[in-house]
């Protein structure tokens, strides 16, 4: 960890250290991944399924998949709600505007919301929605 003049952490710092450090190369390889991925698909042909939508990097990730021409729907995979009235679009909407992102991009079309629990068989899913996602993810591999 850095510390400043006065002998404090500069947690800023330290985050943007780590990023430069473990991206090195990435955004190549993410074009690259992005144009096979592409060329292998018709636009708007990429179903996505994203966990954690709500946390950090998952909300980015959302928004930015939002907002993607080549994407015609995107799987919000969440834990359930603790109480009832917190409901997984309630947490969603909280975790944008945490972050200073588009809420308006959640009224997408795209956008399916799915409370998982990975403790249970098929990820809690019933069996309709849990073969469906196997399919898309049989076809993207």
């Amino acid at each position: 960890m850095q510390q400043n003049g006065s002998g404090t952490v500069n947690g800023k710092t330290d985050i943007e250290n780590m990023i430069e450090k473990y991206s090195v190369g990435f955004e190549q390889s993410a074009r690259d991944a992005s144009a096979s991925t592409v060329d292998k698909h018709t636009r708007g042909d990429h179903v996505v399924v994203v966990t954690g939508s709500t946390g950090g990097l998952g909300s980015y990730l959302l928004a930015s998949l939002l907002q993607r021409e080549d994407v015609s729907a995107v799987y919000a995979f969440n834990r359930p709600s603790r109480d009832a009235a917190s409901s997984i679009q309630r947490r969603q909407k909280s975790s944008f505007e945490d972050r200073g992102l588009d809420a308006t991009l959640l009224r997408s079309e795209k956008l399916v919301y799915v409370e998982t629990d990975t403790s249970r068989d098929h990820l809690g899913l019933d069996r309709e929605l849990y073969q469906e996602v196997c399919v898309i993810s049989s076809l993207t591999g």
